[in-house]
């Protein structure tokens, strides 16, 4: 191509087991990960979910969960 593009192909989710709100057994929902840096790198990454993939867009007004994970680096010593 002669010009700057971004191609993009759509990829419909399939639903996975994953855990319902307070401690029930999974039910299947779709996923939608997500992954950050931070600092020199790794950072985190987020997660949201639905059990309702005809939904479209994944946000907690859709219905939607959502999570977060947070690498912290403990390994260096507390000052005193």
């Amino acid at each position: 191509m002669d010009t700057p593009v971004i191609l993009q192909r759509r990829v419909r989710p399939v639903p996975e087991p994953f855990p319902a709100p307070g401690g029930g057994p999974t039910e299947p929902a779709v996923l939608t990960w997500g992954v950050f840096l931070a600092g020199h790198g790794y950072g985190g990454a987020y997660l949201r979910g639905t059990t309702a993939p005809a939904a479209g867009v994944i946000s907690s007004a859709r219905g939607g969960r959502l999570g977060t994970l947070l690498l912290v680096d403990d390994t260096e010593e507390e000052a005193p």
